[in-house]
């Protein structure tokens, strides 16, 4: 469990629970598995997924200002939930979009999989294949 105010949360090469808050910082996530929540005010985030899929329950993290950058592998499998109130949305993955178009997004890339989950109220998503 992480807690900080006024400075950023750096995670990399971990597994098992993983619990964060952070007021006014950054957030950066690098190749973990687990259980992984967290939520930052004032700050963007960035998730580097790595294998290909997720390894555990999955990653629920969000941000109240701030924009979401997810590199994502092209072979990865999930569940992928994202969404934005004030900012736009772009998806490198193939997704197929029926009826109301909102700026929340769910959808599955590969073969589906666990959940992986990062929202923003106030800033951009993007989700890169890599």
């Amino acid at each position: 469990e992480a807690t900080t105010h006024n400075g950023g949360v750096h995670v990399q090469d971990v597994k098992g629970t993983l619990t964060f808050t952070t007021t006014n910082g950054g957030v950066h996530l690098a190749r973990l598995a687990g259980r992984v929540t967290g939520h930052t005010s004032n700050g963007g985030v960035h998730v580097e997924l790595a294998g290909d899929r997720w390894d555990g329950t999955g990653l629920d993290v969000e941000t109240t200002n701030g924009g979401v950058h997810m590199n994502v592998p092209s072979a990865y499998s999930a569940h992928v939930e994202t969404s934005t109130v004030n900012g736009g949305l772009n998806v490198d993955f193939p997704v197929t979009v029926q009826g109301h178009v909102t700026k929340a997004l769910s959808f599955d890339i590969g073969g589906g999989g666990p959940t992986v989950r990062v929202t923003t109220t106030n800033g951009g998503v993007h989700i890169q294949k890599t």
